[in-house]
């Protein structure tokens, strides 16, 4: 039996081919996207990996998500490579990106992959919960919602969360974050899709 981190809660825990979650926050595939898993998932259960780690999200800086709502203050929250989640804020689910205030954006809402300098977003069963959102992310104020095989982004693109608009940033085109949320401040904000109940 291997360790994994769940990249949910943070946890280093035993792998269980069988079960597939998180006994520490019971998240289905230690928080992994399902069309990503790591090469853990896909092990003969002869050969031994006691002392394999897994850790899909590291702490590699690779860009910025900043808010870029009309109404709301910009602030920055940070993309590491690999796995980034973003959702809402609740007890069973930590996202990397937390997004506040927003009634429309779901627990598992999003998700991003960043690797080598590129930047895919998806919403479809690889979210924290196992499902697609609700409400749908929208890219760049097209009103047709992100669909299953998500998409790549591109530094300047506007990802919409309910009805909170970030703009991406990457660490290849800013120096930090604080240049990051100054070269958006010179923005125009893209229109905001309305979410439909």
């Amino acid at each position: 039996m291997g360790k994994i981190k769940c990249i949910n809660c943070g946890t280093n825990v035993n792998f269980s081919k069988e079960l597939k979650k998180c006994p520490d926050c019971n998240c289905k595939n230690y928080g992994y996207n399902i069309n990503n898993l790591p090469p853990i998932f896909n092990r003969n259960s002869n050969i031994s990996i006691d002392k394999q780690e897994i850790n899909i999200n590291s702490n590699t800086e690779t860009g910025w998500l900043i808010i870029h709502t009309e109404g709301k203050e910009q602030e920055s929250q940070k993309l590491n490579s690999g796995i980034n989640y973003i959702g809402r804020e609740n007890e069973n689910l930590n996202p990397h990106i937390k997004v506040k205030d927003d009634i429309y954006v779901s627990r598992g809402h999003a998700h991003i992959i960043a690797e080598n300098g590129d930047f895919f977003i998806y919403d479809n069963s690889g979210n924290q919960t196992g499902k697609a959102s609700l409400n749908g992310t929208y890219i760049n104020g097209n009103k047709n919602r992100l669909n299953e095989k998500g998409q790549r982004i591109n530094d300047g693109e506007n990802i919409q969360i309910g009805e909170t608009k970030f703009i991406l940033k990457s660490i290849k085109n800013v120096s930090n974050k604080n240049d990051a949320i100054n070269k958006v401040k010179e923005m125009s904000f893209t229109k905001t899709i309305v979410i439909q109940n």
